[in-house]
């Protein structure tokens, strides 16, 4: 299965990206995706979970993601780094003896019966640099839409994706203000519409003893 499987730390592309990239705090990212061979899916997912094992002793956050919406059941093998330090000291950790060796038994193992292929690799860095690996540890859903710039147009691209991000992020808009509550440590937006909901807006209110439900006014929003 792994002799496509260049999991090992140490893409070239990154080492690219590493220099080039002006935030050097950047969160970086590689991802590899991967088609089981028929009738192996559990196998493959089953190497991808001894795989995370070693990668995240060498210092990298790792996650497994079924791609769903617009694929062919294709995984995606994710590891990320806080920045271009962690991946770094991630690559130093890979050239250590002990830790090479596990990840070369490893590759031999996972190479007597093959379970999937490699079909495509990436690699970048988030230009947001609030966010951190650890961000993306837990099981999460999401979305991801890879564009191209018009030549020339890259940094206008960039500034109008960072706007839509923080369109994206807005948790309450101003339109859900009509049907918002704040309650406790937490915002709550209601149904617009109880017809077919069998439980009632004032007992679920009174469930929070510890505080009593506010109305948020008209045009609140939050974001995150």
């Amino acid at each position: 299965m792994v002799k496509n499987l260049k999991i090992g730390i140490s893409l070239g592309l990154l080492a690219i990206l590493s220099t080039l990239i002006s935030q050097a705090r950047a969160e970086l990212i590689e991802v590899y995706t991967w088609k089981a061979l028929p009738g192996k899916e559990a196998q493959m997912l089953e190497t991808f979970v001894a795989a995370k094992a070693i990668h995240e002793e060498m210092g990298a956050t790792v996650s497994i993601n079924q791609q769903m919406t617009g694929s062919a059941q294709e995984v995606d093998y994710v590891m990320r780094w806080d920045d271009s330090e962690a991946w770094g000291k991630s690559l130093d950790n890979n050239r250590n003896p002990a830790m090479a060796a596990k990840w070369q038994a490893f590759l031999a193992k996972a190479n007597l019966d093959p379970a999937g292929e490699m079909i495509r690799s990436s690699g970048g860095a988030n230009v947001d640099s609030s966010k951190k690996a650890a961000d993306f540890k837990d099981s999460y859903v999401y979305g991801v839409y890879v564009w191209e710039p018009e030549a020339g147009q890259t940094l206008a691209f960039m500034q109008t994706a960072m706007e839509a991000e923080k369109l994206h992020e807005e948790m309450v808009t101003s339109s859900d203000s009509l049907n918002c509550y704040e309650l406790d440590n937490q915002f709550v937006i209601l149904p617009l519409s109880f017809k077919f909901l069998k439980w009632n807006i004032k007992d679920f209110l009174n469930k929070y003893k510890t505080s009593k439900p506010k109305k948020c006014e008209e045009g609140f929003s939050y974001n995150s």
